[in-house]
């Protein structure tokens, strides 16, 4: 700036107020017409020494300095010599007004509703989606280059590789032996109360073919409990107590199988059991046992108590109301056990359900109606089940009467159903029973009876258990249940 010099003075007729340009007041030079320039460094020019092709023109510098297009020859126009400051040429190009501004503001502001989308979608993923924001980190930290700074690496001595001890999530080897495999499952057969605890002990311990032959005997024993309690049976039978038994076992050179082989206490019973390795653990995939035959001999049960001998134990009458010391406790010519065997109060002329003790129960959902000792506080009725289940009539002496309703999906007969379930060759004639909408079939020692109704829709079974001590007290009433049986 040192070498700019000013320029002569130009006149220029000015109002009273200071002209304004560049946003720099104009100074005024005071000393008049040939005055003494101001010496000061700044460069100063004349009108004719300013670019009027640049951003101002003529005429917008004209109007700045208060001339131009005002009254022409106004008394208040005045022309002095002024001194004008501005810029020059080669500083001007950088004291022009930016364009564009708003474009500029719409650009920052994408750019930081990019910056919260991404800053938000990170917080989402670390706080809710933790694995999903580690495998990112980790595939980044894959893909960044490495550092190719030169790093001089120790000299170390070779040394053996140590080999880690083995631990529960690295070994193969299964925790538990064969042995003791077939022994948890030998217990919880054991302890089963039915085929469900079965199937499960078979889902635990039993290998994958032994799975699916047990799934599939499943689907047919369950079609009604009566047949599931048969085969539970049959399966405990078959699977003896391991009680003082001797056991060994061979792991097969395979290493994938293995064989248990018992020998029971009485020398003439033992077992072979197929293991297979499966999923890093033993399961049971067969068994065979040669048993020695046990000789079952029949139920044996004691009759009851009738002083009276009028066909009706003394606990029944007591039920009733009934004397035991008289045959006919009404005298109405009837012994009391025949009146009640034909559904008749014993205690007067009307039907048995209106005497002290005997009810009309109904059980819409399992569909059937019978005569019931409900009436009394001895004996409580247990339901379980919706549309296939039982009810339990339950003596307070352990004794109990009990009606079983299983769906005939199939349609199978009363003949067939008790053929297979009985495992007999045949049906006497002196068994069959007839009710009002139904057939049925007595056991042998007549105390179940297998019922059918007419329309083949349900199978019934109705069993009388004396208890422990194995004395029919309740025979006549279980008869009677019997008989009044109805099929809803």
């Amino acid at each position: 700036m040192a070498d700019l010099k000013p320029i002569a003075s130009t006149a220029v007729p000015i109002l009273p107020k200071s002209p304004v340009v560049a946003d720099r007041p104009l100074s005024t030079n005071q000393s008049g017409p040939g005055g003494p320039a101001n010496s000061s460094p700044l460069n100063r020019r004349s009108m004719a020494d300013v670019d009027l092709d640049s951003r101002q023109n003529k005429d917008d510098f004209l109007k700045a300095l208060g001339a131009g297009t005002g009254s022409a020859g106004s008394a208040t126009a005045v022309k002095e010599n002024v001194d004008i400051y501005v810029m020059p040429k080669e500083f001007q190009k950088h004291n022009r007004v930016v364009s564009g501004g708003n474009k500029s503001g719409m650009v920052v502001m994408v750019m930081g509703v990019v910056l919260l989308l991404v800053v938000g979608g990170g917080f989402y993923l670390f706080f809710f989606q933790a694995e999903t924001f580690k495998n990112l980190m980790a595939a980044f930290s894959s893909n960044q280059p490495a550092n190719k700074t030169a790093v001089v690496k120790p000299v170390v001595s070779p040394v053996a590789p140590v080999t880690p001890p083995a631990t529960a999530e690295t070994s193969t080897m299964p925790i538990m032996s064969p042995l003791e495999i077939y022994k948890a499952f030998n217990e919880a057969i054991a302890v089963a109360n039915f085929y469900e605890d079965y199937y499960q002990a078979v889902a635990k311990y039993g290998s994958e073919n032994l799975q699916a032959a047990v799934k599939a005997d499943k689907a047919i024993v369950e079609l009604s409990p009566e047949s599931a309690q048969k085969k539970l049976n049959e399966i405990k039978l078959n699977t003896p107590s391991l009680t003082d038994a001797q056991a060994s076992f061979e792991i097969l050179p395979d290493a994938k199988s293995a064989t248990v082989k018992y020998v029971l206490v009485d020398g003439a019973s033992s077992g072979t059991i197929d293991m297979l390795l499966e999923n890093e653990a033993w399961r049971v995939n067969n068994e065979a046992w040669t048993i020695k035959p046990v000789i079952k001999t029949p139920e044996v049960y004691k009759p009851c108590e009738d002083r009276d001998s009028d066909q009706l134990c003394d606990k029944e009458e007591a039920l009733l109301g009934t004397k035991n010391d008289s045959v006919d406790s009404d005298n109405d010519g009837y012994s009391d056990g025949q009146e009640v065997i034909n559904l008749y109060n014993p205690m007067g002329t009307n039907k048995l359900v209106e005497s002290m003790a005997i009810n009309q129960y109904r059980n819409p959902e399992l569909a059937f109606s019978v005569l019931a000792p409900t009436k009394s506080d001895k004996w409580k009725p247990v339901s379980s089940g919706s549309t296939e289940g039982s009810v339990t009539f339950n003596s307070d002496d352990g004794q109990f009467f009990q009606v079983i309703s299983n769906l005939n999906a199939s349609k199978e007969s009363v003949d067939q159903y008790y053929l297979r379930i009985m495992d007999a060759g045949s049906i006497n004639e002196s068994q069959r029973i007839h009710g009002d909408n139904w057939d049925g079939i007595w056991t042998n020692d007549g105390l179940k009876v297998y019922i059918e109704d007419v329309k083949k829709k349900r199978i019934y079974v109705l069993q009388y258990g004396p208890g422990e001590g194995k004395t029919l007290d309740y025979l006549h009433l279980f008869q009677a249940m019997v008989k009044s049986f109805v099929a809803l």
